[in-house]
């Protein structure tokens, strides 16, 4: 049980990574970020070194990498969309059909919807690599989303247990938590490079979040943008395509949609939580 003890030691972390400046000083909230990461990766040697206890059992991937154009081969990495619903690990390969893919979403004026896009890096390592959001432009009207409505985040691989409840004995590397990607710490699937830029090893599949803050007056219809990725060898932009519908959701008479959370909830967490409609949790 020791390795699995720090889960409270991490929200308490990710609660100062995500809050880190109650002071104004840019210097101080700069320390405490140091410090956060620091603290992270101790906590996850803590944790690691603690996994003997348990029997590694990782996802085991069915499907085989399909064959690619010497396009993503020269890029050094294939960028694929999955729907963030379906779980996406270190091992994870896209099908034919997800490879340059548009992310494709649809809200309602005022909502937060979530698009999801993954990076799997090939025989090499993958490094300066940066994400950046652009706007969502109307196609037919002078209306848009700006690039600081969609808010990236990317998606950590932590030590869980694994198999038939509290008793099990396994454990995997699974998708846990979505990091604000300027306070991502790293970790050994993704590391955080000194300029801000991240470093991906060879073979490696790391999932990115974006939620896009729908505005409340925006006016509906078809908007479009993409989304650069982009590192120190090459550059690709994904395609996105928004539908802002004719409606606004109303949660007024509603009865409270909850969700069963397997440990402790810390500030970031619960107003996550609210911001996608969950009001209410038992653990």
């Amino acid at each position: 049980m020791r390795c699995f003890s720090y889960i409270s030691a991490m929200l308490a972390l990710i609660a100062l990574a995500v809050f880190p400046a109650a002071a104004q000083d840019a210097e101080l909230a700069y320390t405490k970020d140091a410090q956060s990461v620091a603290f992270y990766r101790q906590m996850m040697t803590s944790v690691q070194s603690g996994l003997n206890l348990f029997e590694y059992r990782p996802h085991r991937e069915s499907d085989k990498m399909p064959e690619l154009d010497s396009r993503w081969v020269k890029q050094g990495f294939v960028p694929f969309v999955r729907h963030w619903g379906t779980a996406v690990y270190p091992v994870s390969v896209p099908a034919a059909q997800e490879i340059d893919a548009p992310a494709v979403a649809f809200a309602a004026a005022g909502e937060l919807e979530p698009l999801s896009f993954c990076v799997r890096t090939l025989a090499s390592e993958v490094s300066g690599l940066r994400i950046t959001a652009g706007a969502l432009v109307s196609l037919t009207t002078d209306s848009f989303i700006p690039p600081d409505s969609l808010e990236i985040g990317i998606v950590e691989y932590f030590p869980v247990r694994w198999g038939k409840g509290s008793s099990s004995r396994e454990w995997r590397w699974h998708p846990t938590r979505i990091w604000p990607l300027a306070k991502f710490p790293g970790n050994r699937f993704c590391e955080r490079e000194p300029v801000g830029t991240l470093k991906l090893p060879p073979n490696t599949t790391v999932r990115f979040w974006i939620s896009v803050h729908t505005p409340v007056d925006i006016a509906p219809g078809q908007y479009s943008g993409s989304v650069l990725v982009e590192h120190w060898g090459a550059s690709y932009r994904l395609p996105v395509s928004f539908t802002v519908l004719p409606t606004i959701l109303s949660n007024e008479g509603l009865p409270p949609f909850g969700a069963f959370i397997p440990g402790p909830l810390d500030r970031y967490a619960c107003g996550d939580l609210a911001d996608h409609g969950i009001r209410s949790s038992s653990h």
